[in-house]
């Protein structure tokens, strides 16, 4: 067998196992194809045409994502799921998410979504323009994390389906060189009512604006070409909230506390969503009998005698975070106990406890 081929499980229920006539077979196919190339070579060797439209494929309990290249190995099962009960089959064969190097075709877009029970099919149409700053562009070029790009896209086909009405949603975008006013990007939608789509494409270009791994490149007549930055995009602004990579920028006296940084945890699969403050001095980075020093201020003053609105904050304070009377007439001690108290309280929280390893 060639060694760019492998023996794949192929496995069959309802309708096209009893076409097939069993559950399980083998089929040589290639390690790497698109899954349309797959889906071909499962329907021609098993004889399946007549329910070509009524099937989709997955392959490891996945839904095989439609124009995406896949990459098996031996221990891979492909199963063929005909139509499910509740619909979802239907709905997944109504979504078209490609990446092309080729020029879009506009009209071959729209009849994909093109339904009988629909009234409306709303579009977006990115085209390159000619100019950006007063320089003048030449062409476009788009560079894509290609299977991710797909995955994202069809995450948004999703969304759309849980919160509009629609039948038919494609996203095609394309990649590589877009010359002036063509198209890099068509989002076609249809509804049986115009307002349910013309949401749901508003919605879409948003959305793979803001997540979907396509970068763009302005290419002008004079001067150096620029990368584009989407202001949609949810991490493009995080340089301002996070630390500097631990330069020392003078502001050792600062009243910040905390450093914020982003870390990827291991129990969590994104590193945008889950944020997390790391203590570079605090309870648990310093020796804690520094905490409970005694107060070697030799000077006194009651607040209570010369600002009581003063002394009656100071007092809420204390009993918010659980100081009980008596207290210190000494303002300086009672604002120290307060300190003490607070970085206590944070000790035993496990958001600072728990999170951090050297």
């Amino acid at each position: 067998m060639d060694k760019t081929e492998i023996q794949a499980t192929i496995l069959f229920f309802a309708k096209a196992r009893e076409l097939v006539g069993s559950k399980e077979c083998k089929l040589s196919i290639q390690k790497k194809l698109s899954s349309a190339d797959l889906f071909d070579k499962i329907v021609h060797a098993f004889d399946l045409e007549s329910i070509r439209n009524q099937i989709i494929l997955a392959v490891n309990d996945e839904f095989v994502v439609p124009n995406s290249i896949l990459i098996l190995s031996e221990n891979d099962k492909i199963a063929v799921i005909p139509p499910l009960s509740g619909g979802l089959i239907m709905e997944i064969l109504k979504n078209f998410v490609k990446l092309q190097q080729e020029e879009l075709n506009i009209a071959e877009i729209m009849e994909l979504v093109t339904f009988p029970n629909c009234g409306a099919i709303s579009n977006f149409i990115g085209i390159t323009r000619d100019n950006f700053e007063n320089k003048k562009v030449i062409k476009l070029e788009y560079e894509a994390y290609e299977s991710m790009a797909l995955k994202e896209m069809t995450n948004i086909c999703n969304k759309i389906r849980s919160q509009w009405d629609v039948e038919g949603i494609a996203i095609y975008h394309r990649i590589g060189e877009v010359p002036i006013s063509k198209a890099s990007v068509v989002i076609a939608v249809s509804s049986p009512h115009r307002e349910q789509s013309l949401r749901a494409v508003e919605y879409a270009i948003n959305a793979l604006k803001a997540s979907v791994p396509i970068w763009k490149k302005e290419v002008y007549e004079t001067g150096e070409p620029q990368w584009k930055q989407n202001k949609e995009c949810n991490w493009i602004n995080r340089a301002n909230y996070f630390s500097n990579g631990g330069e020392n920028n003078g502001n050792e006296n600062s009243c910040a506390r905390v450093d914020a940084i982003l870390i990827r945890r291991k129990d969590s699969r994104s590193h945008i969503k889950v944020h997390r403050v790391l203590n570079e001095w605090g309870p648990q980075t310093i020796d804690q009998s520094i905490l409970c020093k005694p107060i070697t201020n030799n000077m006194s003053f009651d607040v209570s005698d010369s600002f009581p609105i003063l002394d009656e904050r100071i007092s809420v304070t204390e009993r918010m975070i659980g100081i009980n009377k008596p207290v210190p007439k000494d303002i300086y001690e009672r604002l120290k106990n307060i300190e003490d108290r607070i970085l206590y309280l944070e000790s035993i929280s496990p958001e600072y406890k728990d999170f951090w390893t050297q």
